[in-house]
């Protein structure tokens, strides 16, 4: 009997090694809890090795550019971050990526169908909205906090790590709660930069 549980066990442990190594993303994974973000509603980026939280670049407002004109007196409008082509915050499409933030009346359930991981397309100087989507993982971590919330001291806050569920191509991007008309959800912007040869200096 014990020879059989022990022959059961190495074959559990194998198949486990074996989906790990065939997973880049997941052998990558955070390893260690995250710190904590002080703020409600602003996104942080994990330093995998640490834990310890560094800021991107927030967004708060979005320009209108006015299209072409269609029937019956409609004009298309898009959307664009404020500020430059590129984000000043970069990272390296090798790095693995998580995020988090703090937000009171949330659950992982609902964050999944409303954080949103948008590529954005880049004209004429701007970085603009598009309709391309990476999938993301939302986990909640930590304790729950009461009284970060000034217009509702009862509400109890918590955090969430947001972990992109595919490798990002080189390229600009936004993260946030929502996309919809003049103003983001509380989101952040960030690019990605070719991974660097190997060899090649630091």
């Amino acid at each position: 009997m014990k020879s059989s549980f022990l022959h059961t066990a190495s074959i559990v442990l194998l198949v486990s090694a074996a989906i790990a190594s065939s997973n880049p993303l997941a052998s990558k994974a955070l390893q260690i809890l995250p710190q904590e973000p002080t703020q409600l509603g602003v996104f942080f980026r994990v330093d995998a090795a640490t834990g310890a939280l560094s800021e991107v670049e927030v967004v708060k407002k979005l320009g209108m550019k006015k299209g072409k004109m269609e029937s019956f007196g409609r004009q298309l409008f898009t959307s664009y971050i404020d500020g430059a082509a590129v984000s000043p915050i970069r990272f390296s499409g090798s790095e693995p990526l998580t995020f988090v933030v703090r937000w009171t009346g949330r659950t992982p359930e609902s964050l999944k169908s409303q954080v949103r991981l948008m590529q954005l397309a880049e004209m004429d100087g701007k970085r603009f909205l598009t309709k391309t989507y990476v999938p993301v993982d939302v986990q909640s971590y930590g304790k729950v906090e009461y009284g970060l919330n000034p217009r509702n001291k009862e509400l109890g806050a918590l955090s969430f790590k947001v972990t992109p569920l595919a490798r990002l191509a080189p390229g600009e991007y936004a993260l946030g709660e929502s996309f919809s008309g003049e103003d983001f959800g509380g989101a952040c912007a960030f690019g990605i930069d070719p991974p660097k040869p190997s060899g090649s200096a630091r």
